[in-house]
């Protein structure tokens, strides 16, 4: 059994990112099990976890875009902009048409305000926290990128909308924006990740299927997948130096490729064992994942 390595997640409805690793850790025998880029407890979708000593590699994969099926109820607004929220606001219903229209805005380069009820900083704390004390938090707005907005479907008031965004994008927002600029108000009512970045939840398995035998990948197969990041093999004799830190030098490869930023190093048999940083000529550790 590997415990090394990256599993393609399909999380269900009603539990937390962070509560339904409990199973994998169980599974694993370990406690070293986290995600990359965390979903709210009502939606399902893609996560991509990480366990061992794979940990160390996690911000390669959060800066990734991500691809959603949102289901976005229009004429009622929620206090967390999702459904399990306490009821704000009413209105009418767009007609599709008005919906339609607004859609091109929030297409591009666009400024999100995120909900209240999530996750950023303020001075210190959660927004979310801030708001369960009674507090309005103060947000700012936030850059982010929307790729493409796909109308599936339209119908009782329910627009099925598929999102191709940049991370750090609040569909929750998107749906607020959207529903007060088709003159109306609106709430995400279903949401699942289908996608983040090369990976689908089409490969993905849901925590009853795990199987830790065989659902642990080797990171090559995720990595190699990555535009961010660039390969190289160490040599077999100079294996040594990555598990003890030593200073590398071009020498110590058997194969890399040129240019500057950030590689995963690989021995022949494509075991990850390091990423370093290539800058000025010079190698720096960023994660050493084998052992001295």
């Amino acid at each position: 059994m590997q415990k090394n390595g990256i599993i393609l997640l399909d999380k269900p409805a009603g539990i937390t990112s962070f509560n339904v690793l409990a199973g994998i850790k169980k599974k694993l025998q370990t406690g070293k099990v986290g995600h990359a880029g965390t979903l709210d407890k009502f939606a399902t979708g893609l996560l991509i976890v990480l366990t061992g000593s794979c940990t160390r590699i996690t911000p390669l994969f959060l800066n990734l875009d991500k691809e959603y099926v949102a289901g976005i109820r229009f004429g009622i607004e929620t206090d967390t902009l999702d459904p399990e929220g306490k009821i704000v606001d009413k209105q009418r219903v767009p007609v599709f048409r008005e919906i339609e229209r607004a859609i091109p805005r929030f297409i591009g380069d666009v400024s999100q305000i995120p909900p209240d009820y999530s996750a950023v900083h303020v001075n210190g704390k959660r927004s979310y926290q801030i708001k369960r004390n009674g507090d309005t938090p103060k947000l700012n707005k936030r850059k982010v990128t929307i790729h493409g907005l796909t109308v599936l479907s339209y119908d009782a008031g329910e627009l099925v909308l598929n999102v191709k965004c940049s991370k750090g994008t609040y569909i929750r927002a998107l749906a607020r924006d959207l529903g007060r600029a088709a003159g109306s108000c609106a709430h995400v009512n279903s949401l699942r990740r289908i996608a983040i970045g090369p990976f689908s939840a089409e490969n993905a398995v849901t925590p009853e299927q795990f199987d830790p035998v065989k659902d642990v990948g080797k990171p090559y197969r995720f990595i190699s997948g990555l535009s961010v990041i660039k390969e190289a093999v160490i040599k077999e004799d100079q294996i040594n130096s990555i598990k003890q830190g030593r200073i590398i030098r071009e020498e110590f490869f058997e194969s890399i490729s040129s240019g500057e930023g950030d590689y995963a190093v690989f021995d022949r048999h494509l075991n990850l064992l390091a990423i370093i940083e290539r800058m000025d000529g010079s190698f720096n550790y960023k994660a050493v994942l084998v052992e001295s």
